[in-house]
């Protein structure tokens, strides 16, 4: 009986040792959560911003990690920075909290900005531009509109009466120069969206720039053309051309865009892949491969323009040109040839493994929000007969269901009922050159 209760008693032992490690791991599991770093929403949308902007995906915003890295940072530029990062955060995880920490912030950028501008040396700086270009950017990510409001124009037209107060020799410093960049393509691309001619003040920016600036940067180069385009758009408002000028100059600025590609170089050139089986990511039996993402997406901003010109070409040649029963012209060639080697393009980033949705990474989804625009150009305007619009609807379905991609299914929806809504009225609603490369 002596030996039982000794055997008893070390069981007991040991069940209360076992107790006792296990209360101990929850304490030191407790201790570990309590001494984690607690990270705020503010600087998880900081973190993701300059990870997309500033040293990643797009890096168009690398003059912040510049201006940020100053002994004293500005008091105008840290709001603004804020609303825009907020702004981002909410977009991407759909975070309705951040979205109104982002217009409190923006709400505090705009006093901050109205009282620099009151004073000229501070009006000229580059944390002034600065701000003033994120608050623009502000405004792209949090518009969920398909129409041009006037909010969508103000700061870029704010930013460009900046520039008659800077110095000329502040181009020749690297973050100027990159601000005046990004301001003229905003600002260009503003122009275009709401058929305005572009401005003269722009174009003396682009002038000045021009010597400074990469001549084999096929970004800027194409950005000239669209310069034409952009008048040409807003002339065409104004009823005052004849069917015949359009014609001509939409057909002019269409040459000029076949022989930018032929003098692109060879680097810039995608890798073709030939497939053996037919497969629903490709339209055809090949798809393309580029370098980067940011050689597809001016490549498909290529490829869309002339889309958009030979359609003004194609809806504006007299009937007794074209006649009414006359075979495919060659707008429509060129129209559903441009479509094809957008459409070669998508497979790149779409033909994935079937993985959950949670293991795409944030900058592989905004490959894929890059590709809307140019998907819903195809669908638009090539011939039914090709089965582009079809196999774009599908697309964009699969990059909804798929990778949970904002905006997809809306986008195919307008393509499936023909809503047929402007290029740019979409691109505006998609948040314009906010996500661009």
């Amino acid at each position: 009986m002596q030996a039982k209760k000794a055997s008893d008693t070390g069981k007991l032992q040991i069940r209360d040792q076992t107790q006792l490690t296990k209360a101990r791991a929850r304490n030191r599991e407790t201790l570990a959560l309590n001494l984690a770093p607690i990270i705020s929403l503010n600087d998880k949308a900081r973190g993701a911003f300059l990870a997309l902007y500033v040293t990643g995906f797009s890096k168009t915003y690398d003059v912040l990690a510049f201006l940020f890295k100053r002994p004293t940072v500005p008091e105008i530029l840290t709001p603004s920075f804020d609303a825009v990062s907020l702004a981002f955060f909410s977009f991407l995880f759909n975070s309705p909290e951040a979205l109104i920490l982002a217009r409190r912030e923006y709400a505090r950028a705009l006093p901050l900005l109205g009282k620099s501008l009151t004073c000229p040396r501070s009006a000229a700086s580059d944390s002034t531009l600065s701000a003033v270009l994120l608050c623009d950017l502000f405004e792209k990510i949090s518009s969920t509109d398909s129409g041009l409001s006037e909010s969508w124009m103000s700061h870029v037209n704010g930013a460009l009466a900046l520039v008659k107060l800077r110095k000329a020799q502040q181009l020749a410093q690297y973050n100027s120069r990159r601000l005046s960049v990004r301001l003229s393509l905003n600002l260009l691309i503003s122009s275009v969206a709401a058929s305005r001619p572009v401005p003269l003040e722009l174009r003396q920016l682009r002038t000045d720039l021009e010597p400074l600036l990469d001549k084999d940067n096929p970004k800027w180069t194409m950005s000239g053309l669209v310069v034409k385009y952009a008048d040409l758009r807003a002339a065409m408002k104004t009823g005052h051309l004849s069917a015949a000028d359009i014609v001509v100059r939409a057909c002019d600025i269409d040459q000029e865009f076949q022989h930018l590609a032929e003098g692109i170089r060879v680097s810039f050139q995608p890798t073709l892949v030939t497939m053996s089986d037919k497969s629903p990511s490709v339209l055809e039996k090949h798809y393309v491969v580029h370098r980067d993402h940011f050689i597809t997406q001016v490549w498909n901003v290529w490829c869309a323009q002339r889309i958009l010109l030979n359609v003004i070409m194609r809806d504006h040649i007299p009937i007794e040109i074209s006649g009414k029963e006359a075979a495919p012209d060659a707008t429509t060639e060129v129209i559903d040839c441009m479509g094809r080697q957008i459409c070669a393009s998508i497979p790149q980033y779409t033909m994935l493994p079937k993985e959950p949705m949670e293991d795409i990474s944030i900058t592989q989804k905004l490959r894929f929000y890059t590709l809307l625009w140019p998907l819903y150009v195809v669908g638009m305007y090539t011939t039914a007969s090709s089965g582009m619009k079809t196999w774009t609807i599908e697309q964009l379905r699969s990059l909804s269901s798929r990778f949970n991609v904002r905006n997809a299914n809306k986008v195919a929806d307008w393509l499936d009922a023909e809503v047929r809504k402007d290029p740019w009225e979409l691109y505006t609603m998609l948040g314009g050159y906010a996500f661009a490369a």
